[in-house]
């Protein structure tokens, strides 16, 4: 008989043993599970930071490019107008042709 009773404690302690380890192992696995959930939440969340940083970066650089591309074209603007052509080539030594310097030459198909 009192073997008996101390199978039965011992089987009882051995059976609370296992329900606490196996509760210890849930909660370890609802741990681990919530970890890995909050790193890839923080992941996203650092990856959008990024993406917005890189989006800001790239519109400031559009409107740098924007307002470079305005001034290029205004100084094509300025410098394809007839009036400071005309004064470029006299400071180069160029005058207007008269009449009799103009020669044209006949195009045609060749024989």
């Amino acid at each position: 008989m009192d073997q008996q009773r101390t199978w039965i404690a011992h089987t009882l302690k051995r059976s609370r043993q296992r329900l606490h380890m196996r509760s210890l192992t849930g909660w370890a696995i609802v741990l681990v599970v919530v970890a890995i959930v909050g790193a890839l939440q923080l992941s996203q969340a650092s990856q959008a930071a990024s993406d917005g940083r890189k989006i800001e970066q790239l519109k400031a650089r559009q409107a740098q490019l924007e307002r470079q591309n305005a001034e290029l074209e205004a100084e094509v603007t300025r410098l394809r107008d007839p009036r400071r052509l005309e004064q470029r080539a006299r400071e180069l030594g160029f005058v207007p042709a008269n009449g009799s310097q103009i020669e044209y030459l006949p195009v045609g198909p060749t024989k």
